[in-house]
């Protein structure tokens, strides 16, 4: 079994972390929508996803909202 390491990117909500250097998730367990200035040139293409979305460089999780993204 291969671990890849991971990353955690943020110290509050959303939780955002890497694995490895192919997927980014992100978690929001509060109420409250919260976001996450992506790294510039950063691009993901989800592929488990619920009230989340990229827009203009920042992902913004709804309430509950959660994603897991291949880095591309």
């Amino acid at each position: 079994m291969t671990r890849s390491p991971t990353q955690v990117l943020t110290a509050g909500y959303p939780l955002v972390y890497r694995r490895g250097s192919t997927h980014l998730v992100a978690v929001n367990p509060r109420r409250e929508a919260a976001s996450y200035r992506l790294p510039e040139g950063t691009t993901l293409e989800g592929l488990l996803v619920s009230g989340a979305r990229v827009d203009g460089g920042e992902l913004t999780l709804d309430g509950f909202g959660y994603g897991v993204f291949t880095l591309t």
